[in-house]
């Protein structure tokens, strides 16, 4: 497997995790599926790809999306995750993230939550 280097560093991306005997996770990658803080609680499931996509993107900038979460304790559970996502973004710089989404065909849009935290885990310090 050839990795795209950046001043001898590694440029991270997507990485699809599989089932396949003998796969295993490529070195400096973060698995960042539903089983860990890191998974998006805006399920794929019942609401499309995009949507959940986006609901993450703007759930990570701030925003509630009230008529989604109804609980107050779910909404309050959220809100720590969010926070300890954010802090957590710099264990993510630099990493490859794995998640199960499938990847993107040649000049197709990654709906994945793991592009978004690569986006964000990388973007320039002023």
């Amino acid at each position: 497997m050839q990795l795209e280097t950046l001043s001898c560093e590694v440029v991270p991306r997507r990485i699809q995790l599989r089932h396949t005997k003998g796969w295993r996770m490529p070195s400096e990658t973060r698995k960042v599926d539903g089983s860990t803080v890191f998974g998006n609680p805006f399920q794929v499931y019942g609401r499309p790809r995009d949507e959940a996509i986006r609901m993450f993107r703007e759930w990570l900038a701030g925003a509630d999306h009230g008529p989604v979460v109804t609980s107050p304790i779910l909404s309050r559970r959220l809100k720590v995750k969010r926070r300890w996502i954010l802090d957590s973004l710099p264990y993510l710089r630099g990493k490859h993230l794995a998640c199960w989404c499938p990847l993107p065909a040649d000049g197709d849009s990654d709906l994945c939550h793991a592009s978004v935290l690569i986006e964000l885990a990388n973007k320039q310090v002023a």
